[in-house]
């Protein structure tokens, strides 16, 4: 009995010994590990795994490594939106290594850096680019927009690591609006925890081909969704003004902003950190007004005051006072309150309202005083240089209130709002001087905003594609429940404008959505009315706004060029140059591989036949037709067709014809009619003697 019981010490009730049940367990854990990593293993040969960078290389050419900031790197923020109702960035180029003379700032953060809804030739990158050049004259100065949608500072500080590589002199942080509701916001959708270290493990997480293809499956089911990016972000309708998800998304903002600021100063890259202006004046709280938290009557109250504020300010101010005095914490008494104060006069006390009302709004989706002050704490901590647009954009707005005439909607700056970032970024530059420039800036030489603007392309067909984008916004359920007068003034400017065309033209704007550019489809249906000259100031636009290395500016340069040629000529050598100039960026986006969907060697081809280089146009006419469709097949072919004729290829001109003039065959009478025009019968050129 006794030597059973000896025997028995440390055996468990398996059997077996403890540490052969920890032998056991190990091998158990390693079998687990060992069969994730071959599902892992497997994904990744299927595609799976990794990301798409934000900032990566595009092809390799004699002047150095063409650097493309890809859209698609935005995906992986956004792990529970649909895969078509995702935030975006812009693509952007620019070469390494950085050229000599070169100044590059890199600007990060969400949409409102971005410069949405401006179209691109208009957004603060171009107008910090045009005052920075005019402030240093003899150097070439280049910004990266890097701003990216609907973002929280998490993913802007991991876009900014990507970037930092790419020698930037400097770097402008723009972010906080999206802190709430953005990807890894407290109170998101896309939330992945509360606090930087619980993102950036989720974030990695995202990489491994297991997760991303258990995120497809999910993707795949809510294909279809058609709510609005906004409607889809929001986790929590409600953000409690003193809940634990307002200090979590400042105690967030202030950690990640002062890691961003610590990563560039260990490159040797000096930082502004901006802080952020929104429509405060002329936007009511956008959270909805909950009659079970306030009750029946403040809801009445509050609904009273929004339709009588103007006609009757005495009696407003002193119902809203009065609700405040009950429920100090109501966004919409104090918001207001501080119209009806303004209808009185007393600009000051309207402004200390309208800014209390934007801190208690029920969704936060404007940067709050505590969210500024987050922004603030990590300048002083890190000893960088804040940027105060804020308080730029209050010195400029009527009565130190911000709105309409500075902003687009609820964060988004306006045309003026657009310049007027850009201005204090630049005159930010001037006054620090080192470390942030190594050349004295001179900020007497900027000019007034309303000449950037005019040299930078701004038209009103643009203007009219801004107020379409606002009426989109504030068609938002939400949004225009708490803003239905916004969705009004947006919806009364652009009935205006598109009576005001001819009937031609409103169509054309009807019609037209996101892409191409509106003054580059507007430009388009000008020359096919024979109004080239008309055409020509849109169409030079077009050019600018979108970017240089892409298949929309081959379009638009070749049309630009076609325009010209209708209106005076032959093309100059200065023209012909740009054409040609626009053909080897063509060239380089063949090696790239990038934008492969045909249009690039359509434009390529025009291009050439401009240039009337015929028999260079062939072969890249040949693939673009083969992947074209419609009328842009008919197009293709007539330039193909053209092309036979001019360099003597008669037969081949006469096979495709009449491939399509067959009966039945889509567009068979204008292939009939290039038939007819050709010489029947005519013999090939005879072979040049050896």
């Amino acid at each position: 009995m006794i030597a059973s019981e000896e025997h028995g010490a440390g055996i468990g009730r398996s059997g077996l010994s403890t540490g052969k049940r920890r032998i056991f367990a190990a091998l158990c854990v390693a079998m687990v590990l060992l069969a994730a990593a071959g599902v892992e293993g497997v994904l990744r040969l299927a595609g799976w795994g990794g990301r798409t960078p934000m900032v990566r290389e595009a092809v390799r050419a004699t002047a150095g490594t063409l650097m493309i900031t890809d859209p698609d790197g935005a995906k992986p923020y956004f792990f529970a939106a649909p895969p078509d109702r995702m935030g975006s960035g812009v693509t952007d180029h620019f070469w390494m290594p950085k050229p000599a003379g070169t100044f590059r700032v890199f600007l990060v953060g969400g949409s409102a850096i971005q410069g949405f809804p401006q179209p691109r030739h208009l957004r603060v990158s171009a107008f910090l680019g045009a005052m920075l050049q005019d402030m240093w004259p003899n150097r070439t100065v280049e910004v990266v927009n890097l701003g990216t949608t609907a973002v929280a500072s998490f993913p802007v500080s991991d876009i900014l690591e990507q970037a930092l590589p790419c020698s930037p002199d400097l770097v402008v942080i723009y972010t906080g609006h999206n802190e709430v509701y953005g990807a890894y916001g407290a109170a998101s959708s896309n939330r992945a925890g509360s606090r930087p270290w619980m993102q950036r493990v989720h974030h990695r997480a995202g990489n491994l081909a297991v997760v991303q293809a258990a995120r497809s499956a999910v993707g795949r089911s809510r294909a279809g969704d058609s709510r609005d990016l906004m409607e889809i972000m929001i986790g929590r309708s409600r953000v409690d003004p003193g809940g634990w998800r307002r200090h979590a998304a400042a105690r967030s903002l202030r950690s990640n902003v002062s890691r961003m600021i610590r990563r560039a100063r260990a490159a040797g890259v000096p930082v502004l950190v901006c802080s952020l202006p929104s429509n405060e004046r002329d936007l009511a709280p956008i959270g909805a007004l909950d009659a079970d938290a306030h009750g029946s009557d403040a809801v009445r109250a509050v609904e009273e005051a929004s339709r009588a504020w103007a006609e009757d300010p005495d009696r407003v101010a002193a119902s809203m006072q009065a609700l405040l005095e009950a429920k100090p914490d109501l966004a919409h008494a104090h918001y207001w309150l501080g119209k009806a104060l303004e209808a009185q006069g007393d600009a000051a006390a309207a402004a200390t309202r309208f800014i209390r009302a934007r801190d208690l709004d029920p969704m936060p989706w404007r940067a709050t005083t505590q969210t500024q002050q987050a922004l603030r704490e990590a300048v002083a901590s890190e000893g960088s240089v804040l940027c105060d647009v804020e308080a730029l954009f209050r010195e400029h707005a009527e009565g130190g209130s911000i709105g309409w005439a500075l902003m687009d909607d609820h964060v988004h700056p306006s045309l003026r709002g657009q310049a007027l970032v850009a201005e204090a970024i630049a005159r930010t530059i001037a006054k620090h001087g080192e470390p942030i420039d190594t050349e004295a800036a001179d900020p007497d030489r900027l000019r007034a905003w309303e000449a950037y603007a005019a040299e930078l392309g701004d038209n009103p067909f643009d203007r009219y594609g801004v107020d379409r984008w606002a009426v989109e916004i504030f068609s938002i359920p939400f949004m225009q429940k708490a803003n239905p007068v916004a969705l009004q003034r947006f919806q009364d400017r652009v009935r205006r404008f598109e009576h005001g065309q001819p009937e031609p033209l409103q169509a054309v704007l009807r019609e037209w959505r996101s892409t191409p550019p509106i003054c580059f489809r507007v430009g388009l249906a000008l020359m096919q009315q024979g109004r080239h000259e008309d055409a020509l100031p849109l169409l030079r636009i077009a050019g600018r706004a979108v970017a240089p290395y892409s298949s929309g500016h081959l379009a638009c340069t070749y049309y630009l060029l076609a325009c010209t040629q209708e209106v005076q000529g032959p093309l100059t050598n200065e023209q012909r140059d740009q054409a040609e100039a626009a053909i080897a960026r063509g060239e380089l986006m063949l090696r790239g591989g990038f934008e492969n969907e045909g249009a690039r060697e359509r434009f390529m081809g025009r291009l050439h036949y401009l240039r009337e280089e015929y028999e260079e146009a062939i072969p890249y006419l040949r693939t673009a037709r083969e992947r074209a469709t419609g009328q842009n097949r008919l197009a293709d072919d007539g330039a193909l067709i053209d092309c036979y004729r001019h360099s003597g290829q008669w037969e081949r001109a006469r096979e495709l014809a009449a491939s399509g003039a067959r009966p039945g065959a889509p567009f068979a009478q204008h292939y009939r009619q290039w038939l007819m025009s050709l010489p029947p019968n005519t013999p090939l050129p005879s072979p040049s003697p050896e």
